[in-house]
């Protein structure tokens, strides 16, 4: 986890000085932000598939496939409960 040894410029706020800020670690652990970084390269590869799923050159036209396979979706399961016999 990088840290600087030696502080940087800045502005004391309180007097509005050039000042150094102190030399601080604020972070001992990497996986509060290896998390962040996960989630986001989730969401993208989501994304991913779902566009490589509904297709489109347009929002307006994945909204329309995405409601097209909503649809497709209720009538499958409809059709796969009428197999199932009834639960006691």
């Amino acid at each position: 986890i990088p840290t600087l040894q030696k502080g940087l410029k800045t502005v004391d706020l309180a007097g509005g000085r050039e000042t150094l800020a102190r030399y601080e670690r604020s972070d001992i652990c990497a996986v509060p932000r290896a998390l962040a970084v996960a989630e986001a390269m989730l969401a993208w590869e989501l994304a991913v598939a779902y566009r490589e799923r509904l297709g489109g050159d347009s929002m307006e036209e994945i909204l329309l496939r995405h409601h097209e396979y909503g649809e497709y979706l209720e009538h499958f399961l409809e059709r796969s409960q009428g197999d199932r016999p009834a639960e006691k």
